[in-house]
């Protein structure tokens, strides 16, 4: 099982649209949830299937994630799934090339805060997720423009 979750890289249940079947990706998770508590591994498990339902598309509304993973998340609602939500999104934006500061990661941010307050009635522990998120992201965003000054008053690039 351990193998298995570590290597998807598509969300159980898309279709060849790249939609998301809610129905599957549930029966997905429930059946993988009760393999990984079977074998005293539930924790571990919730972490990823986080950590893969960070890296899904969008929705067709802008919002990020689908609606799917919405009700997924919301669905399971554990701190180990959230752990793994945020470490599947962080690892998905990959190599980046940036300017000086931290924008890029205020962009972020506010994108995650934004997509919050447009589920946070439908989808709370999601819309909480995303906030998580944007916090990271802004904290980044600190320590880039500290760098950045840093470097400056030391001549550095």
């Amino acid at each position: 099982m351990w193998g298995l979750l570590e290597h998807l890289s598509k969300v159980p249940g898309t279709r060849a649209d790249g939609s998301i079947d809610t129905s599957a990706l549930l029966a997905w998770i429930i059946a993988v949830r009760d393999g990984c508590a079977a074998a005293g591994r539930q924790a571990s498990g919730d972490r990823r299937i986080g950590k893969l339902l960070g890296k899904a598309p969008a929705g067709k509304d802008g919002i990020w994630p689908d609606p799917a993973v919405r009700d997924a998340l919301d669905a399971i609602g554990t701190e180990e799934v959230n752990s793994g939500f945020h470490t599947g999104k962080y690892n998905s934006r990959g190599v980046h090339w940036r300017a000086l500061g931290g924008g890029q990661e205020r962009e972020l941010a506010k994108k995650f805060r934004d997509d919050a307050e447009a589920i946070r009635l439908d989808h709370p522990f999601t819309a909480r997720c995303l906030r998580e998120l944007a916090d990271d992201y802004d904290h980044q965003g600190r320590w880039h423009d500290t760098d950045e000054a840093v470097r400056k008053r030391l001549g550095r690039p």
